[in-house]
């Protein structure tokens, strides 16, 4: 009887050896490594790099820096220039054209030019002489007092003239120069006048 209890001990002290394998179970908390993966999610994030790179492009703002190359505003300013000066080339050319004169205008702006303004602003009453010469046109030579310019010596007909002369360029180039000897010039039949002898040898005064 007593060989039958020994036989039941033994089973109970291998039971114990047999918590080994428990082991694999100290394992299940190694497999929480893979949460490593949510640790690359924040790392992923890198790419907000690009922004920065999105920002370096921006540096294409520096071609306001071409602003200091301004040179090339001046260049188009010089071509207005250009094309502002062509028509001034084009008012130019009638300016070229020059006016001219005939031997009558000649004459009769040397004696405008020689008649003497105080002494005809002295003159209180209208008087006039038309004047003929070989070669020139007709023209009469007045004084209108209380006017700006009191002389008047234009090509023109003057009905009411107060006399007339005939005479020659020469003449009348010596009128204006103030040599005129009016006796000799009459005498010699240079000058020939009808009319008012006041009227001629006042006009013929006026410019000595």
């Amino acid at each position: 009887m007593s060989n039958k209890k020994i036989s039941t001990v033994k089973p109970s002290t291998s039971a114990p050896v047999a918590t080994t394998p428990a082991k694999p179970a100290v394992t299940a908390p190694v497999a929480t490594t893979p949460a490593k993966p949510a640790v690359t999610a924040p790392v992923a994030t890198t790419p907000a790099k690009s922004a920065t790179t999105t920002s370096l492009t921006k540096t294409p703002a520096k071609a306001p820096d071409k602003k200091a190359t301004g040179t090339k505003a001046p260049t188009t300013k010089a071509k207005s220039k250009a094309t502002v000066a062509k028509p001034k080339t084009t008012v130019a050319k009638p300016k070229a054209k020059k006016v001219v004169l005939d031997q009558t205008d000649k004459v009769k702006s040397a004696l405008w030019k020689s008649a003497n303004k105080k002494k005809a602003k002295k003159i209180t009453d209208t008087i006039a002489i038309q004047v003929f010469a070989e070669g020139l046109d007709s023209f009469y030579i007045a004084v209108k007092p209380g006017q700006a310019e009191p002389v008047e010596i234009e090509r023109y007909y003057y009905h009411d003239n107060n006399g007339q002369l005939q005479t020659n360029e020469a003449e009348l180039l010596k009128i204006a120069s103030g040599k005129c000897d009016l006796l000799s010039a009459v005498k010699s039949g240079s000058i020939k006048y009808d009319g008012n002898l006041w009227v001629l040898t006042t006009l013929i005064d006026m410019f000595v």
